[in-house]
């Protein structure tokens, strides 16, 4: 059964989302370090408490950017991925991921790739995508059983961060799917059963 919201909470998940793209916008224009929650209130066109109605602090945004990014993979890439063979499905994993990527742009990957943020530390839901695309195809006796399936995901995320983290040491100037699908294939020649 769908519940239906009142009005005062339709405009509040208006403004909460207003704050969050306003962050965002002066998080890719300006960098992290360098705006303030009185500049995001001010260009949202909200007042301070508004902000702390919905935000602890700046750093509740870029949490935000990482739960929308494991929603993402876990409700629209899993259904994708879902259509694909095994290996392939890993291999369209990272083309989703590296053009996820292009499309949080490159200012706001050079804020969130630094080590200060733990939040590449925890488990997280596009990693359990992929453990569930591992999974099967271990399943399928198509990638080896050496490791495990959390042990190859840690492996391919290393890669992919490696790669998306280089690219933003490069400025975007080479095209990172392609990258990152030469460099994913590479290591999973060495996982594939043959």
């Amino acid at each position: 059964m769908k519940v239906s919201l009142t009005k005062r909470q339709i405009k509040a998940n208006e403004t909460k989302e207003k704050i969050y793209k306003t962050a965002l916008e002066l998080l890719e224009a300006n960098g992290y370090e360098n705006i303030r929650i009185e500049d995001i209130c001010q260009k949202a066109d909200v007042s301070i408490g508004s902000f702390y109605n919905y935000f602890n602090s700046k750093n509740d945004i870029l949490e935000l950017i990482f739960k929308q990014a494991d929603d993402y993979f876990k409700n629209e890439v899993r259904v994708t991925l879902s259509q694909f063979e095994s290996i392939e499905a890993i291999r369209e994993f990272f083309v989703i991921y590296s053009k996820f990527n292009v499309k949080t742009g490159i200012t706001t990957l050079k804020q969130i790739y630094n080590p200060e943020n733990q939040f590449f530390a925890k488990k997280r839901g596009m990693q359990e995508v992929l453990v569930e695309v591992i999974e099967r195809a271990q399943g399928e006796n198509k990638i080896t059983r050496e490791f495990s399936p959390d042990e190859i995901v840690s492996m391919l995320f290393i890669l992919a961060r490696g790669i998306v983290y280089d690219w933003c040491l490069n400025n975007g100037e080479y095209d990172v799917v392609r990258k990152m699908s030469s460099y994913t294939e590479r290591v999973l020649s060495t996982l594939v059963i043959k």
